[in-house]
């Protein structure tokens, strides 16, 4: 698409390097052939506990509510009811929304979408009734379709 105006993408992740991953390679992934293209992506993602500053100026990063440790991952939980990620949001004209999960930083995003009137996709990375087992809470919940209907 020569003729198309890139776009400015801000992508919304649960989870990012550091942390080794599926989604976060994924993510990343994707980042870097969108940004071959010509296209601009901020991705919103959670500070871990002691990370040093990224290297992308384009890697947004989050305090955290809580981080929650497991037997083999832990879980950083963005404090998406602070002001913090709608102000870094606002500093940019974002054409499209990429949320990569569904739930917490996919739900704020999608909020943002709406409130900026921003088109939403979602890319659904996880079988949240298979993962159920790695959680360090709610298992009962995600180990039933009610994960998959929300």
């Amino acid at each position: 698409m020569p003729n198309e105006k890139p776009l400015k993408i801000a992508m919304f992740t649960n989870n990012f390097f550091p942390f080794i991953g599926g989604v976060p390679i994924s993510i990343h992934r994707l980042t870097k052939g969108l940004r071959q293209l010509g296209h601009t992506v901020y991705i919103f993602a959670p500070k871990y506990p002691r990370q040093e500053k990224d290297s992308d100026p384009h890697v947004v990063r989050f305090k955290l509510l809580i981080y929650l440790k497991a037997k083999l991952f832990h879980f950083p939980i963005v404090n998406i009811f602070s002001s913090q990620v709608d102000r870094e949001f606002a500093k940019h004209d974002f054409d499209l929304i990429h949320a990569h999960h569904p739930f917490w930083m996919g739900k704020k995003a999608l909020s943002l979408g709406r409130k900026h009137n921003i088109p939403v996709v979602l890319t659904f990375h996880t079988r949240y009734d298979r993962y159920y087992k790695n959680l360090p809470m709610f298992k009962l919940l995600f180990k039933h379709s009610i994960s998959h209907q929300w």
